[in-house]
């Protein structure tokens, strides 16, 4: 991504994964925030699946039980833009060229380089805004080794974060969004919140189901 900003020049940069398809009003959703905004360099918005994950193909309930995902573009990301805190996901985002030049470019000291590079960005007095609508669908991981991969990676990078660029000290956060960065550094170490959300969701539906 890094070389691509070398070899483009447009102030609005789109990034997608590979595997995304995005739809026709996503541009038409996102940009006009940076107009109204001069201050604004990243809008996120959530990461939707078409493909059953792992754990969706195989538990008794499907596709009735949410997937972790429901809580982090949900209730996490949510708060996260009410502190000024969100921050990037790697794909279906909007982010503005000036604001890279500032940190460089994209982080890559870590292997999340997507929230690092929110960080730096929020570090250096930039905003960052959620647009909680799903515009753009791509593919799950389609095994449960691919799952644990993808997840112990994010858990890495989020470490390394934590040790690197620690968000409790240094300058250019406020309090509000120190919180909001730790709690996103510690979001892989302590899974009873995602425990307690899914049981809040899975239990109704699987009593109904077996009764």
């Amino acid at each position: 991504m890094n070389n691509a900003l070398k070899k483009t020049k447009g102030e609005l940069i789109c990034i997608f994964d590979c595997d995304h398809v995005t739809t026709r009003v996503f541009l038409q959703a996102t940009v006009g925030a940076f107009l109204d905004d001069k201050d604004l360099a990243l809008i996120q918005t959530p990461h939707h699946f078409y493909s059953p994950d792992p754990f969706e193909r195989n538990l008794v309930s499907g596709r009735d039980v949410p997937h972790e995902g429901n809580l982090f573009y949900g209730a996490v990301q949510k708060g996260n833009d009410y502190w000024n805190a969100t921050f990037f996901c790697g794909s279906c985002a909007v982010i503005r060229r000036t604001a890279l030049e500032q940190t460089e470019g994209f982080a890559v000291e870590t292997v999340t380089e997507d929230a690092h590079t929110a960080l730096k960005l929020q570090r250096k007095g930039w905003s960052t805004a959620y647009l909680g609508i799903p515009m753009a669908a791509g593919l799950a991981t389609e095994r449960l080794s691919l799952h644990i991969v993808q997840r112990a990676r994010w858990a890495r990078g989020m470490t390394q974060i934590m040790r690197m660029d620690n968000p409790l000290l240094g300058s250019g956060l406020t309090f509000a969004q120190r919180l909001c960065y730790l709690n996103a550094m510690l979001h892989f170490q302590f899974p009873l919140a995602r425990f307690v959300f899914d049981c809040t969701f899975s239990l109704p539906v699987i009593w109904t189901r077996y009764n």
